[in-house]
C-alpha cells in the first residue's frame, strides 16, 4: 500500500492460508467483498492453470492480485521473471507490469516492470 501498489481485484485459492492472506491483504488495501473472487482453480493448480484464470480477469482491470501455493506460484512468476526465483517464500510478492491491454495477452515479451520481494529478502521494505 505504501508503494501504492494496490489491486482493483483480488483473485485466492480457496485453501485457508491463501485466502486469509488475501482478506488481510483486502483489509490493508481498503477493498471490499466484492473486490475478492475466490478461484477454486487456483488450488494445487499448475502454472498453465494460474494462467487460464489471470486471462479472465476484465480487461477494465488494470491491477490484479493472486494468492496461491508453492510450486505453482514460484514456476508462474518465473515465466515472466528476468532473474527467475529457486523459491518464492511464503508472504513472498512478484510486482509484474505489462504493456498489454488485455490479461488473456500477457507474457514475459511484454514485462515492462518486476519487483520481487520477501520478509527475509536483503533490502526488502
Amino acid at each position: 500500500k505504501e508503494r501504492e501498489l494496490v489491486p482493483q481485484l483480488v483473485y485466492t485459492s480457496p485453501a485457508n492460508r491463501a485466502l486469509n492472506t488475501a482478506l488481510i491483504m483486502c483489509r490493508q488495501w481498503g477493498l471490499g467483498p466484492a473486490q475478492l473472487q475466490i478461484q477454486e482453480s487456483l488450488y494445487m493448480a499448475y502454472a498453465s492453470e494460474i494462467q487460464e484464470v489471470v486471462s479472465l480477469a476484465p480487461d477494465r482491470v488494470s491491477d490484479l492480485a493472486i494468492f496461491g501455493h508453492n510450486p505453482s506460484f514460484t514456476l508462474y512468476a518465473n515465466q515472466f521473471l528476468s532473474d527467475p526465483l529457486d523459491n518464492l517464500p511464503t508472504a513472498g510478492v512478484v510486482v509484474l507490469v505489462f504493456d498489454t491491454e488485455s490479461w488473456s495477452e500477457i507474457s514475459r515479451g511484454n514485462v515492462k516492470q518486476e519487483l520481487v520481494d520477501f520478509p527475509k529478502k536483503k533490502g526488502s521494505v
